[in-house]
């Protein structure tokens, strides 16, 4: 594995309860400056640098009650996703 640390911050989010730990303790997404495209409502797929049709996150809040992730991108377009499989 190339940097650990990396793994872990790809990963960190995938399971519910890593979600919800990491947002009660870091209170953030990690997500701003992030490009996403969104394919279709209710989904973002990030990219790791600017492709022609991604757009770059500004802002992002997750709710762990509801694991809903709300993305706003800096067009001020807004994304919202449900985090449960």
């Amino acid at each position: 594995m190339e940097n650990p640390s990396r793994f872990f911050m790809a990963t960190r989010c995938v399971h519910p309860v890593g979600r919800r730990s990491w947002w009660e303790t870091k209170r953030t997404t990690c997500l701003a400056n992030q490009w996403g495209v969104v394919p279709m409502a209710g989904k973002i797929e990030l990219h790791s640098e600017r492709t022609q049709e991604a757009k770059q996150i500004a802002d992002a809040s997750y709710d762990p009650a509801t694991e809903r992730l709300r993305a706003t991108f800096r067009d001020g377009t807004t994304v919202e996703v449900i985090t449960q499989p």
